[in-house]
């Protein structure tokens, strides 16, 4: 059985709801948390709601992005229609991000300006429009959404990709000081003890939280990322990023999307390489995103390419627009996603399967590598061991028509049961539900 939010059926949807969400990224963007936000919020709007996003922004926000609208102040509103930019029928606010340090307790600083600056404009935006629910990302937006929820007595979801002391301190190999690690874990702490519910892209960061903070699993639900299948799927055309980088058509391409970190396993793909070249040289490692705000490793991986004497099969692209994507995936002929953490599933996976490729994660013991396993729509391997993440790499080269029955089974997977408009309908299910309960 698929994961699934566990809500009363009885419960009736609310129609035409107001949500507030509060996010302290930078919208438009690449990153996972990001693209979450952009892409649940158009969701919820397709189903009738209105959504109303305070987020962070800075002067480099049309980077890569020529069809965002450029606005000259990010602080005052617009006198016509009292928002900052309408994008996609999402009425966004903006507050200007500080270009801090990027050290955790630099980060700390900036988001403790987030929340006294968003403040006031979320108060504004609660007077005007009587928001049904409130939706937050990170800890760091705590303040201006404890407090609104609070005053005008409306539930507050805590949306969680992922569990900051594991991030960072596990995974990064982050050494932040003593303040720093004390003032995260007491905002994680509190966070997720006030809120009304807590939502987690996997039963296995369920299972981590209820152990790390001894909460009530009923405040936790399951509700994994998604993808738009008119962005993603089976039509699109190849041979674009190819040409572009001068990969020949008789050359495989293996694919890994997403932020340069430790986390994100990089360094095992990258490992695996010697031993999949040794029975193959016809490959073409394609690494594509860039690095955090917080930690960059790609001259870290980059040293570790030469020192592997592997740059004739490797290539760095950098960050690219969050548009150019599907593009990157057509072109692929296997997609890997190492990633350490096993109770987080990366945004990537559910692209890579709506795009119909075969696909290596992590496993077996993960959600999504069970869920894969089950539906024979990919491979769940110990990624941590090079010899056999390339063994997983070989075997789908060598066998070409059970690579493509994969890749079937995924795309049928991911368009019934992990699209966007699912997301997005658990969210209003379950905020109907909370409306329900607090008023009966």
């Amino acid at each position: 059985m698929l994961l699934q939010l566990q809500l009363a059926e009885s419960c009736e949807v609310i129609s035409a709801m107001r949500i507030l969400i509060i996010s302290p990224s930078q919208i438009p963007g690449t990153t996972g948390d990001v693209i979450r936000v952009q892409e649940l919020s158009k969701a919820l709007v397709q189903l009738g709601h209105k959504i109303f996003v305070v987020c962070s922004n800075y002067e480099e926000r049309n980077r890569g992005m020529s069809h965002f609208p450029k606005r000259s102040d990010p602080f005052i509103d617009r006198p016509d229609n009292k928002i900052d930019i309408s994008f996609d029928r999402i009425n966004l606010y903006f507050i200007k991000k500080l270009m801090v340090g990027k050290s955790l307790l630099w980060k700390l600083i900036w988001f403790s300006f987030f929340n006294l600056l968003s403040l006031q404009k979320v108060i504004r935006i609660c007077l005007r429009n009587r928001p049904h629910a409130i939706i937050s990302y990170t800890p760091y937006t705590a303040i201006p959404a404890y407090i609104t929820s609070r005053f005008f007595r409306k539930p507050w979801i805590y949306d969680a990709r992922g569990i900051i002391r594991v991030e960072f301190y596990e995974t990064e190999r982050v050494k932040p000081n003593r303040v720093s690690a004390y003032l995260v874990g007491f905002m994680e702490s509190h966070v997720l003890r006030k809120v009304s519910t807590i939502i987690v892209v996997s039963e296995k960061m369920k299972k981590v939280l209820l152990e790390m903070y001894s909460l009530d699993q009923k405040r936790i639900v399951v509700g994994e990322d998604g993808v738009d299948p008119d962005a993603f799927n089976l039509s699109l055309g190849r041979n674009a990023v190819r040409r572009k980088f001068s990969i020949e058509k008789s050359e495989k391409v293996i694919l890994f999307l997403g932020t340069l970190s430790i986390r994100e396993g990089v360094d095992r793909l990258i490992r695996a390489m010697p031993h999949v070249i040794k029975v193959r040289n016809d490959v073409k490692l394609l690494i594509v995103g860039g690095g955090s705000l917080l930690v960059n490793f790609s001259s870290e991986f980059k040293d570790l390419v030469r020192k592997l004497s592997i740059e004739k099969y490797v290539i760095f692209t950098g960050k690219v627009p969050h548009s150019e994507v599907p593009q990157y995936i057509a072109d692929s002929d296997i997609c890997v996603a190492p990633h350490i953490s096993t109770a987080f599933t990366p945004l990537k996976v559910f692209e890579y399967l709506a795009c119909g490729k075969p696909l290596i994660v992590t496993g077996p013991n993960t959600d999504i590598g069970e869920i894969l396993a089950r539906h024979r729509a990919g491979l769940a391997v110990n990624t941590e061991k090079p010899l056999e993440l390339a063994k997983s790499i070989l075997f789908l080269l060598n066998h070409p028509e059970t690579s493509e029955k994969l890749g079937k089974n995924g795309y049928k997977l991911v368009i019934e049961n992990f699209t966007w408009k699912h997301s997005a309908k658990k969210i209003e299910t379950l905020i109907s539900e909370l409306l329900h309960k607090d008023s009966g």
